[in-house]
Formats: structure tokens, C-alpha cells, sequence
């Protein structure tokens, strides 16, 4: 099903010449059936106005309305369930979109939607059936494509999120996410040259998109070109000048070339930024020892084993008591 906004009926002015009562009976009938209509499409207008404002307790008022009057019109559960999955009410949105596809049973955008709420309750596999079906329904829907890669990204199977990602590309060449998406499948393949080449595009479609620049940053320093992967995090912090990885990616960059000093500076900011980033304080603290400032790294070293300990990060927690013990005097 293909949706489109419902524009509200205009009516214009009514000349009627006398007539027989029964003739002017007909005519006020009409008449009001048509106004019934327009207050139903009105409603929907409203409710729609409302949800792209973020009212959405606004706009499910507006719904209700819809249903109440048209209760066979799957549009109105439909929407209302998006209100109601912005508004973070779960099965109160899959109830919506069950309504909707009993009404629609070919409705892709509602199978498309009933499965990002799955995805929220944890339900992948649920969540793959009702995509699968959204694209078995309408296979330029790439939308549908995009999201079923990414659960088959977060579920670590790369190669069939790669492949979904390549669909909604074909099907949306500039879709800067998918190719943000499929370069960080890549970049877990241990493919970053093709990785490298999605970042690039992700950026030609979107060039404020922070993450592309950090991952690529991420994958050239993986590649030894660290003067690239500098630039690439200096490009993340103009557009994002709060992103406290950004800072700790570039210090990580700046130290592999030997510019402790900036190392240093770019560690520190991103404690500033994040006074809870944990490895950002770890390894300021082991730089500054090995720049011989044992009093500064015990103190980095404390505070990193400290917050790993509260964050339960047991293997960096006994890493870093480790070195604090190797240092004391």
C-alpha cells in the first residue's frame, strides 16, 4: 500500500434555486453527508500535522477521532501507532498495526513499522519476518532493506547485513546511511579499503555525518595512514565539537605518530567532554608515565581502574591495577 497525505475536501458555496421541499430535503442530505466526510479526512490532516510536530498525544486524540468515525480505515490505527511507538507504547503500536494489517493485509509501510517495534521489545526474529515480508510486498521498499540489515548487523552476520545494505543502495543510491552502515560491516570484515570507500560515499551524500568520518578515520588508522585518519577526526570535531571519541580516536592517531603533547591535549578534552571515559584517563595515565610524570599517571591510572570497576569492566579494571602496581614508587 502506497500512502499518501489525505488532503481535506474543499467545499464550495451551494447556490440552490427553490425547489419542492422534497427536492430541498435530498439536497441537505447530500450535503451533510459531505461535510461527515470532510471532518473525517480533516481529523486525519490534523492528527498527521500533529505527529510530524512531535505532538503525538495530540495526534492519537486526532486518531481516535478518525476511528471512531471510520472504523474501517486502516490509516487511522496505522498512524495512531505511530504516535503511540514515538511515545514509547509498545503493544499499545503492535496493536495498532495488527488492526491496520487486518484491514490492509498488504500494507508494507505497516509491516515495516509493527517490526522496528519488535525490534524495541528485543523480538528479532519477529522483526526480520515482518521486513521480509514488507519487501516481499513492495521489493522497492528500501527502507524495509535497510532496517533488516540493520538486525542482521547487530545480530553478527555481516555478510547478509552487507547485502541488505546493497539493496537499499541500488534501490537509493544516495542513501548516506546504508553506506555509513555497510562500511562499518565492512570495517568488522577486516575489509577497510571497501569500508574506507563507503565512508567516502556516506560523506559525499552527507558531509556533516560524524560517523563517517570517525570510522574512516578508524579504518586508515587501521591501515598505517595516520595522517589521514587525523584529518578524518579533525573533520568529526568541527562538525561535532562535543563527540568525546572523536578527540580520543585523534589522541590515539597523534601518539602512534610520536605527538605526545597533542595525545595529551586530545585525551584530555575528551574527559572534559566525558568525565566517566574511562580508557581516555587509562591512557593518559600510561602516556604520561612513560613521558616520566609518575605523579599525573598514578592519578589517571586511579581514576581509570576506579570508573572500570563501577562500568564492571573486569579485564581493563586488572589491567590497569596492574600497571599502577608496576609504577608505584
Amino acid at each position: 500500500m502506497q500512502r499518501a497525505l489525505f488532503l481535506p475536501i474543499t467545499c464550495g458555496l451551494l447556490l440552490v434555486a427553490i425547489s419542492p421541499p422534497v427536492q430541498a430535503s435530498s439536497i441537505l442530505m447530500e450535503s451533510s453527508f459531505q461535510i461527515a466526510q470532510v471532518t473525517a479526512d480533516d481529523l486525519l490532516n490534523q492528527g498527521l500535522a500533529k505527529l510530524k510536530r512531535g505532538n503525538n498525544s495530540g495526534a492519537i486524540d486526532d486518531f481516535n477521532a478518525v476511528i471512531d468515525r471510520a472504523p474501517n480505515l486502516p490509516d487511522g490505527y496505522y498512524y495512531r501507532g505511530l504516535a503511540r511507538r514515538e511515545l514509547k507504547d509498545w503493544q499499545g503500536a503492535i496493536a495498532d498495526f495488527n488492526q491496520a494489517l487486518r484491514l490492509d493485509p498488504r500494507d508494507a509501510a505497516a509491516y515495516t513499522d509493527r517490526a522496528l517495534v519488535y525490534v524495541e521489545l528485543g523480538k528479532k526474529q519477529a522483526a526480520l519476518t515482518d521486513l521480509t515480508q514488507a519487501i516481499a510486498l513492495q521489493p522497492i521498499n528500501y527502507n524495509a532493506y535497510y532496517q533488516r540489515g540493520l538486525i542482521q548487523e547487530r545480530s553478527y552476520n555481516r555478510e547478509a547485513a552487507i547485502a541488505d545494505y546493497s539493496a537499499a543502495i541500488n534501490l537509493k543510491p544516495d542513501y548516506a546511511l546504508a553506506y555509513l552502515r555497510r562500511g562499518l560491516s565492512y570495517e568488522a570484515l577486516g575489509q577497510n579499503q571497501s569500508a574506507i570507500a563507503d565512508f567516502t560515499e556516506a560523506i559525499r551524500y552527507d558531509p556533516s555525518l560524524v560517523e563517517a568520518y570517525e570510522n574512516r578515520g578508524v579504518a586508515r588508522r587501521q591501515n598505517q595512514d595516520l595522517t589521514g585518519a587525523i584529518g578524518d577526526y579533525t573533520l568529526a570535531i568541527k562538525y561535532n565539537r562535543v563527540n568525546p571519541n572523536s578527540y580520543y580516536n585523534r589522541a590515539i592517531a597523534y601518539q602512534q605518530l610520536g605527538n605526545m603533547q597533542a595525545a595529551i591535549s586530545d585525551y584530555t578534552m575528551a574527559t572534559r567532554i566525558d568525565p566517566n571515559f574511562a580508557s581516555a584517563y587509562g591512557n593518559r595515565g600510561a602516556l604520561r608515565y612513560q613521558l616520566g610524570d609518575r605523579p599525573g599517571a598514578l592519578a589517571d591510572l586511579r581514576t581509570a581502574a576506579r570508573l572500570f570497576s563501577n562500568q564492571r569492566l573486569t579485564a581493563e579494571f586488572q589491567k590497569t591495577v596492574e600497571l599502577i602496581r608496576q609504577i608505584m614508587p
